[in-house]
């Protein structure tokens, strides 16, 4: 069987686009490997609603959502390998189980490169933090130290990596992400890259709050939607 969609990454950029294609009676796989970038995080804020939510709490309500639709699952494993096979794409789960998918949407986000200090880990998500947008208020009026490597923009973003090749190794195209060093995927407001059938949304394209990357996990799907149905009666 080929699936419609394969949604790699079960951050809210993933999620809330396999609640979309969901809703559109699309069928869908999430692949979620369970090493979220704000494992660290104790609250998340910025989401209307959802402001001080826990992540692990975000992603329970989540799910428990999704759930509501049964041509979406969510397997929890990791992507080891992913190819193109004249429109329809291979992933291959955990190195040995293959899955067909006619689209994809990448949604693996970013991952944090620390600078090299001694026992800098212990305090990422406790007093050090990457965002001001997510954690600002929370340290408002308190002194301030910003850490930077040379060469580094400290005062846009953390220094981040993608957390994930697929982008670059099925031939997106990428670009500098603003204040970045970071090179994030190209892709038009419904998400599409310049490779067809493949899509972004999330921190794979800028780093973004949690409201704005479930924003474009949403557009991701709709974009999907949209060239699934033209090819389905063109």
């Amino acid at each position: 069987m080929i699936i419609d969609c394969a949604i790699i990454g079960g951050g809210p950029a993933g999620l809330s686009a396999a609640l979309v294609l969901g809703r559109a009676k699309r069928n869908v796989v999430v692949f979620d490997d369970n090493q979220p970038r704000n494992a660290v995080t104790q609250e998340s804020h910025g989401f209307l609603t959802r402001d001080g939510v826990t992540p692990d709490e975000f992603r329970r309500m989540a799910h428990q959502e999704i759930s509501a639709y049964p041509s979406v699952g969510i397997q929890h494993a990791r992507i080891t390998e992913v190819s193109n096979h004249e429109g329809v794409f291979e992933l291959v789960v955990d190195v040995s189980t293959i899955i067909q998918a006619r689209t994809i949407i990448l949604a693996t986000g970013l991952r944090e490169t620390l600078p090299a200090i001694e026992g800098i880990h212990e305090y990422y998500g406790k007093s050090l933090f990457g965002c001001p947008y997510c954690d600002g208020w929370e340290l408002k009026d308190k002194p301030l130290i910003i850490i930077a490597e040379e060469g580094q923009s400290a005062f846009h973003m953390a220094r981040n990596v993608q957390a994930s090749p697929f982008g670059a190794l099925l031939g997106c195209e990428m670009n500098a992400m603003d204040g970045s060093v970071v090179d994030g995927i190209m892709a038009d407001r419904f998400g599409r890259t310049s490779v067809k059938g493949v899509y972004a949304a999330g921190e794979v394209i800028v780093p973004s709050q949690l409201i704005v990357a479930a924003a474009q996990g949403s557009m991701a799907a709709a974009g999907v939607n949209m060239d699934l149905t033209q090819s389905e009666f063109l």
